[in-house]
Formats: structure tokens, C-alpha cells, sequence
């Protein structure tokens, strides 16, 4: 017998009720938290989707207090609606599992090599403290690819991508805090305030602008004045953000994204130019009456900061053990020991004193889980980056040029993240691992999208 959606509404809301019970008894604050993130419940029963869609703005929100746990509540609603209509919709599903068992496939076996990492790990309590945050990204990514199937989902997929990435920058530029990393590194902000500063390093924030800002040029559509001014409007705000934060790494991810975009945007190379062009002389401006953050971000000394010695340290955790690495979220705890092996480093306090991540994803990996984990993370990447760049070409043999634009937004907007991890340890960042979900999506699409009929001449 098949459930009614009111009926399901029905037992999901007697559950929530139950359960918000049990946790006001512990703390209201937790209670909270459920509270908004079972507000998913109704559009994930009725939905999936849009329940989606509506969610991933969340996943920009700080992890701090209740609201930032509400995300985590709305993934378990969101997770727990998706179960069932496996079977529903067990037919499309399949497929989509099918088209994309590969690239899930490589997700999986990364999620279980660093579970398995806790293991051989010194100080397995700080993985198993974090494990979940990697599951969470998993999940999401398998549910995004799985459940986002036509075209305007794709779409409305982005535009929330988007749509967090503003909500972050305004929050930021309102001097909130905004990163879903809850060790980043905030040296940075004890000399002068930054963007997204306020609680964790800015450069996390950064990392998710230029990604909501490459993503809305391929929102960008012709004969749609009004929609491409608010976009237009909405890349202006991010821009004026991500120089804001003052982050260099974020300002190479910014000039990778835009080669990759004249290099990629067959037929589109004009206008892109101009955008750029316009979009720099927003920079520019802003940058003009704050010549201090100028300075800073024109001043490219990594050993200031000390990511040089985070960076030698790592590999040389990585020379000690090249296959298994050190286990998860355990580099703060082996680095210091390898301050004292041959060789300078003139910065050491972020080692010694206040250990910190790697701020090199890669190298993190590497660190922590080996050239295995390392090897499974870039083929990941790299698969989803090849799925978009086919989907572009998919899209362009069967005439639509609108969603091959927004596939080429897609792969150049997983490029800036692939540059801007060069300078974080973002792994378990689900804002980015929604990102790579993209490319299986916009592939999927454009496998099934129907060939335009040819016209006899």
C-alpha cells in the first residue's frame, strides 16, 4: 500500500513533534535547531527537488548556535524523504546511479578510506569527532545527483548556490562571520578586520564567493533584462565581498576562473571580456578607497603566514607515511614533531604553538590519508570537471545554447575551487561537494535532453 502524502505529513509531523519534545527537555536551543530544520519536511514529501534546492542556501550558513545546525536537520529530513522514493521513482533513479557509478563510486570509496583513516590514527577521537561532516557532504552530493534532473532544477540548483554565496556576502559585509570550516585559521584577523573575519578565517568565506560569482554568469540569459540586471547586481556584491575578505588565494582562484572562462566559453569570449572588465573596475574602485587591503592582498609572502612551513611539514608527514598518511584531522597533532627534522623554517608558531590544518587541501590529504585519499579526492574533482566540460559539448550538438553556457559556468566554477583549495583544507566543505555535484547533474541532463530534429534542405 502506498502512503498519501498527507498521511506521510501526518506521521513525520507526530515523529517531529516527539522528538522536539525529547530535545526541549535537554535544551531549548536544540529544540530550535530540529524545529527549522524539519520546516524541509513538507516540500521533501511533496517535492524532493525543491527541498533540495531550498537547502542548499543553508549550507552557507556558519556552524555555530542553532541556526547553524539547522542545515544538519534539514540533511536528515531531506536524507530520510530521498529513501523512499527510491522505490518510487526507482526507474529514473537507477538510471541516474547507473550514468553516474563511476563518479559516485569514487565518492564512496573516499568517504570510506577516511573513515578508515580513524583507525591508524594517533588521536582517533579528533576524526571520529569530524566524521560526520564528511558523511553529511557524501550524502548530499549522492541526493543532488540523484534527485536534480531537468533543466530547471539544474537552474534553480545554481541559482541557490548563487543565492548562498550573496546571503554570505551580505551577512560579511554586515561584519558577520561566515565559513563552514570550524578550525580555520583566523591570524589574520587580529590586525585589521576583514570580511568574514570576525569568527573564522576569511579566506573559507572567499572560496564560496567566487564560486556564487562564476556560477551567475552562467545564469545569464538573453532576453531576460530584468533576471540578468539582479544578476548583474548580485556578481557586483560578491565582488565588492571577495575583495573585501582581502584574500590572495581567493584573487588567484579569481584569475584562474577568468582564464578558464575566455578559454571555455566558445562563442561567448566577447562578452565575458566586457564582464570582466566591468567587474574589475568594481574591484578596482573598492579597492581605491581601502589602499590597505590593496597592500595586503598585493603582498604574496607566504612565509608570513606561515603556510610555507604548514606546507613542508605536510609533506614531509606525507615522505614519513606516503600510503596511509597520518588519519583523519590528526596533521595538528603530528606536525610539531616534525619541526625538528633537517631543514628551516621560518614559521613555525602555527605549528609548535598553535597547530593549525595544512591550508593546502591537497597536502592535506596527503597528510593525513595518503597518497590514496589524495589520489581518490583529484580523481574525483577531475571527474566531475570532465562530466560539465561534456555536458557543454552535449549541450552545443543538440542546440541549447543556454544550458551549455550554464555547464561551462559549472566546470569553470569547480576549476576556481580546485585553484582556491590550493590555499585551504576544505575537504569536508559540503558547499563545495554540492558544487562538484554539479557536473554529474548538468551530464545527466544532457544525456537524456532529446536531439533537435534535422531540417531538410
Amino acid at each position: 500500500m502506498t502512503l498519501q502524502p498527507a498521511a506521510v505529513l501526518a506521521v513525520l509531523g507526530l515523529g517531529m513533534l516527539a522528538v522536539c519534545a525529547a530535545f526541549a527537555a535537554v535544551g531549548l536551543e536544540q529544540a530550535t535547531a530540529l524545529l527549522l530544520g524539519m520546516l524541509f519536511l513538507i516540500p521533501a514529501v511533496l517535492n524532493l527537488p525543491v527541498a533540495v534546492v531550498l537547502w542548499v542556501p543553508f549550507s552557507f550558513l556558519p556552524p555555530l548556535g542553532f541556526v547553524g545546525a539547522a542545515p544538519t536537520a534539514g540533511a536528515v529530513v531531506i536524507l530520510l524523504a530521498w529513501l523512499p522514493s527510491l522505490r518510487a521513482h526507482g526507474a529514473p533513479t537507477r538510471a541516474l546511479l547507473t550514468l553516474h557509478r563511476r563518479r559516485i563510486g569514487i565518492a564512496f570509496l573516499l568517504l570510506i578510506w577516511v573513515t578508515l583513516s580513524v583507525s591508524w590514527a594517533s588521536h582517533p577521537d579528533n576524526g571520529l569527532a569530524d566524521l560526520w561532516q564528511w558523511w553529511l557532504a557524501g550524502v548530499a552530493f549522492l541526493v543532488a545527483v540523484t534527485t536534480i534532473a531537468t533543466p530547471g532544477h539544474a537552474r534553480l540548483f545554481v541559482l541557490a548556490l548563487v543565492v548562498g554565496a550573496v546571503i554570505s556576502a551580505v551577512i560579511g559585509l554586515l561584519g558577520e562571520s561566515l565559513s563552514t570550516s570550524a578550525d580555520a585559521l583566523a591570524l589574520a584577523a587580529e590586525d585589521r578586520r576583514r570580511l568574514g573575519s570576525l569568527l573564522d578565517d576569511p579566506n573559507y568565506v572567499a572560496a564560496g564567493l567566487v564560486v556564487g560569482l562564476v556560477l551567475a554568469t552562467g545564469l545569464l540569459r538573453p532576453r531576460r533584462p530584468i533576471a540578468n540586471a539582479l544578476l548583474v547586481i548580485c556578481m557586483g556584491v560578491l565582488t565588492i565581498a571577495v575583495a573585501a575578505t582581502e584574500s590572495r588565494g581567493a584573487l588567484i582562484a579569481v584569475g584562474v576562473a577568468a582564464v578558464a572562462a575566455l578559454l571555455f566559453y566558445s562563442g561567448r569570449r566577447a562578452g565575458v571580456a566586457v564582464l570582466l572588465a566591468t567587474l574589475g573596475a568594481v574591484a578596482a574602485m573598492w579597492f581605491s578607497v581601502n589602499p590597505n587591503a590593496w597592500e595586503r592582498v598585493s603582498e604574496f609572502d607566504s612565509s608570513g603566514s606561515g603556510r610555507t612551513a604548514l606546507w613542508t611539514v605536510a609533506w614531509r608527514i606525507t615522505e614519513d607515511q606516503p600510503v596511509t598518511g597520518a588519519g583523519l584531522d590528526n596533521f595538528v597533532e603530528e606536525a610539531p614533531k616534525y619541526t625538528r627534522e633537517p631543514g628551516q623554517l621560518e614559521v613555525v608558531q602555527n605549528i609548535a604553538e598553535k597547530p593549525h590544518v595544512a591550508h593546502n587541501v591537497y597536502l592535506q590529504f596527503l597528510a593525513e590519508t595518503g597518497f590514496v585519499g589524495a589520489i581518490l579526492f583529484v580523481g574525483l574533482l577531475l571527474a566531475c570537471a570532465r562530466a560539465a566540460w561534456l555536458a557543454g559539448r552535449l549541450f552545443d550538438r543538440k542546440q541549447d545554447r543556454d544550458m551549455a553556457a550554464l555547464a561551462r559556468a559549472c566546470l569553470v566554477a569547480i576549476i576556481a575551487f580546485a585553484a582556491a583549495s590550493f590555499f585551504l583544507s576544505d575537504g569536508n566543505d559540503v558547499r563545495f561537494w554540492l558544487l562538484l555535484a554539479l557536473g554529474p547533474i548538468m551530464h545527466g541532463i544532457a544525456v537524456r535532453t532529446p536531439t533537435p530534429p534535422t531540417i531538410a534542405g
